[in-house]
């Protein structure tokens, strides 16, 4: 059913079905149109297994270099607790407990259609399991089942801040200013530690906590660097919030993360979209491409801000990419930690009945 892939992408896929108590979706499963060698005698045919270099998911968990890499190794440890707590394009996500420690997780099921979306999620697999930041979410296990990607992560019981957002309209800048800094420190993290570019920073994809913790989460669309001030040509993530170099398809770097940040905070401080008047809503390619590449960047309402979120506005929404600071600039500027302060208080008023 499948053959010999480029060896470019040494990878082999081998599926069984077993029981799950996780439905991802409506949608049935579609069986991968991946190139992937099947005859191999170091996997076990009677089990699902996706094999990458040193590193095999199944059953059995996440192993890499012959090691366990998982916290939680065993999938019968993981039981439904029955709540929903999001859906992506290909990805649901839901919250589940370990039977033995009873701790709360968050567990991503991910639907793998094609080798486009296998290469991306072990690009997430990846990121995660390298990560060991306050302010990336934890990743504690992967299994593969039923032709399935099962993640467990940290559960983050305030949501996202699309949810925050949703509920509160706008965030004051005393606020905002704590919980970008969080945002900038581990987006600083994944660019000078691990070499990832996100690629798809918004608001769905920074999870908050009760205790106003704020992580970056949803790496299926990173990508590695062997450097930070190396460049990437590939056209991935949420076109909203793409810089403009992204947006013409041509090379970019880690300062295409920066623009997205800056959109992020344009509009969770106004509470709208920055571009919605422009584009009277209208999100298709070839209306984004005309406004963000065409047009001005956009401007902060005069009178309402302070100077110094003006200029953190500014230079993160420069169409030049050089003209952006890098996180670690960024994170010199004193409106970060101007304001800093508990915002659990605040965060109280919107997430009481939320994700119970």
């Amino acid at each position: 059913m499948c053959s010999v892939m480029n060896k470019s992408f040494p990878l082999r896929l081998i599926h069984r079905n077993v029981p799950c108590e996780f439905p991802l979706m409506k949608k049935r499963y579609i069986q991968p149109d991946l190139s992937i060698k099947t005859n191999s005698s170091n996997t076990n045919p009677n089990l699902g297994i996706i094999v990458h270099d040193s590193l095999s998911i199944g059953q059995h968990g996440l192993i890499i270099d012959g090691k366990h890499a998982s916290k939680i190794t065993s999938y019968d440890d993981i039981e439904n607790l029955g709540q929903f707590l999001g859906r992506g394009a290909t990805a649901s996500v839901w919250k589940v407990r370990h039977k033995i420690s009873n701790q709360i997780y968050a567990l991503k099921v991910i639907r793998l259609e094609n080798r486009d979306i296998l290469g991306q999620r072990l690009a997430e697999l990846k990121a995660l399991h390298h990560s060991t930041h306050h302010c990336i979410v934890s990743f504690y296990g992967a299994f593969y089942i039923n032709a399935e990607l099962h993640l467990i992560l940290e559960y983050m019981d305030a949501g996202t801040l699309g949810d925050l957002l949703f509920n509160c309209k706008t965030i004051t800048e005393s606020i905002l200013s704590s919980l970008a800094h969080q945002i900038v420190l581990g987006l600083e993290y994944l660019h000078k530690e691990i070499h990832v570019v996100h690629r798809d920073i918004k608001p769905q994809n920074i999870l908050i906590n009760r205790n106003g913790e704020v992580k970056i989460t949803d790496f299926g669309v990173c990508s590695e660097l062997a450097h930070s001030l190396d460049v990437v040509y590939s056209f991935k993530g949420t076109a909203k919030y793409m810089s403009p170099e992204r947006l013409k398809g041509g090379e970019y770097t880690i300062k295409c993360d920066i623009w997205s940040l800056g959109i992020v905070l344009f509009q969770c401080a106004v509470g709208y979209y920055p571009y919605d008047e422009k584009l009277s809503r209208n999100y298709d390619y070839w209306s984004l491409l005309n406004i963000i590449v065409g047009g001005d960047a956009p401007k902060l309402p005069v009178g309402s801000f302070s100077d110094q979120f003006h200029n953190i506005i500014n230079s993160c929404l420069q169409k030049n990419d050089a003209d952006r600071p890098d996180c670690t600039t960024l994170l010199g500027d004193k409106w970060f930690t101007l304001h800093d302060q508990n915002i659990t208080p605040w965060l109280s008023q919107y997430t009481s009945n939320n994700n119970n």
